[in-house]
């Protein structure tokens, strides 16, 4: 398609190519035939059998006038004859038709003529006019049977040749213009695709034709303002981050201050009240210094500034090792752990560092729900694509809100277990775990809170 045409000028230049097309091989074809009957020419009986069967029958006429000689030679029993003296038949060949001729119709006539493939002549002779000759023979032969076969057939080509060329050339040229959108279909798919992971500084490539330029208009232009609306996103996050941690700093600075002199009035006074206050205090303060190292984490996550270290991991052995930090809290409340992993498990490559903490934050949720004497199951099974953990306890369930919204950090009371939990642990395992590509799903089964992780082995 050249510059500035549109799809519909495509489609009328298409049409105009298979007319053109069909109408050019059709001449070629015509031509063709006209050269090979030049060749072969189709006039044997009219012009050359018939000429010499003629001029042995004039050679005869004197004997057949006087009844003498009846035999008339003839090589070819394709061509019949019938020799009528003074208006009755006398001599015929052996096939000859019976059928019944109207002898003074065909010698009236002034032409021969064709009847069902069959040419009809009749011969006066100038000298000999009480003789007369009609002669039947094949209609447009070449003498030649395989020839005559072929004619055939190449005349039922001819008939058909327009609408099978037309039919070909359309499949030909549709197929064409169909394989040039397609193409332009793909580079647009290609583009999409890259846009959607983020590749936003390489521009779809422009089309001449209308329809394609427009949409590749449309497309570098959302583009451009998605990629200024990304900047502008990292450029906010960069400053929230920036402010957060100032913030954080400044908040931690006072607090530092706040625990100090909370513990030194605790360790100087003598009133025990006093001393509980002060114990309070220093508890709370621990409590705010932890949440705003949550909130750090969770804004290094939003930004993007973290990055994953790949490496092969044996999932087994983290699962085991993780569990064994929380051995001393489970026997505490008298909490059975079984681990549950099935044989031939090959390794992942993940962080091992997040991959812990994510681990970490779902054991140290259902410890504290499991209810004491309650159990915990461990398990991991794989398949070629994907390794699954499972992580379930007895105790309380989650409410069918919190199932509904999932991970939602800060979450009200009307959102959460049935014993307080799940704050930013869980959403901050989700943020991890969607960095690697894998996923976390939260149900209740078999009167278990359930916690599956999903990792891709690769």
């Amino acid at each position: 398609m050249k510059n500035n045409y549109s799809l519909k000028h495509s489609f009328h230049l298409l049409v105009i190519k298979v007319v053109v097309s069909t109408a050019a091989s059709f001449v070629i074809i015509l031509i063709f035939w006209l050269i090979w009957i030049s060749v072969f020419p189709r006039d044997y009986y009219e012009k050359v059998y018939s000429e010499s069967f003629l001029n042995s029958v004039e050679k005869e006429i004197p004997n057949l006038l006087l009844g003498k000689n009846k035999n008339i030679p003839n090589k070819d029993s394709k061509f019949q004859y019938l020799i009528i003296i003074d208006g009755e038949k006398q001599i015929k060949s052996d096939d000859f038709p019976t059928d019944v001729i109207d002898l003074d119709e065909i010698s009236n006539g002034p032409h021969p003529f064709v009847k069902n493939n069959k040419m009809y002549s009749f011969k006066v002779f100038n000298y000999y006019p009480t003789v007369k000759i009609l002669m039947v023979y094949p209609a447009f032969s070449t003498g030649n049977q395989t020839v005559d076969y072929i004619n055939v057939v190449l005349q039922y080509f001819i008939v058909a040749s327009p609408f099978v060329l037309f039919v070909i050339f359309l499949s030909i040229f549709t197929t064409k213009l169909y394989r040039a959108i397609r193409s332009k279909f793909k580079i647009v798919e290609t583009h999409l695709k890259e846009i959607e992971e983020g590749n936003l500084s390489t521009p779809l490539p422009h089309f001449y034709d209308r329809e394609f330029g427009e949409l590749s208009r449309q497309v570098n232009k959302m583009r451009i303002e998605l990629k200024d609306l990304l900047d502008e996103s990292q450029k906010k996050s960069i400053v929230q981050k920036q402010l957060f941690s100032s913030i954080a700093h400044d908040v931690r600075a006072p607090l530092t201050i706040i625990n100090a002199e909370a513990e030194l009035l605790g360790i100087l006074s003598k009133d025990i009240t006093v001393q509980e206050r002060c114990s309070v205090i220093t508890s709370e303060v621990s409590r705010i210094d932890q949440l705003l190292t949550e909130l750090l984490k969770i804004t290094r996550l939003n930004t993007d500034s973290y990055t994953l270290k790949y490496e092969e991991l044996n999932i087994r052995d983290i699962l085991h090792c993780t569990i064994l930090e929380f051995s001393s809290l489970c026997k505490m409340k008298e909490i059975e752990i079984r681990e549950n992993y099935k044989n031939n498990l090959v390794a992942i490559y993940g962080d091992q560092l997040m991959i812990t903490r994510i681990i970490q934050n779902v054991l140290s949720n259902a410890v504290e729900h499991v209810n004491i004497g309650g159990e915990m199951e461990c398990s991991v099974i794989q398949n070629s694509l994907e390794t699954v953990i499972s992580i379930n306890n007895t105790g309380s369930l989650f409410s069918a809100e919190y199932l509904e919204g999932e991970f939602i950090p800060f979450y009200s009371n009307k959102l959460q277990r049935e014993k307080e939990h799940f704050g930013l642990g869980l959403y901050m395992s989700d943020l991890m775990i969607k960095k690697m590509n894998g996923s976390i799903t939260i149900k209740n089964e078999n009167q278990r809170a359930t916690v599956v992780i999903t990792l891709k082995n690769n």
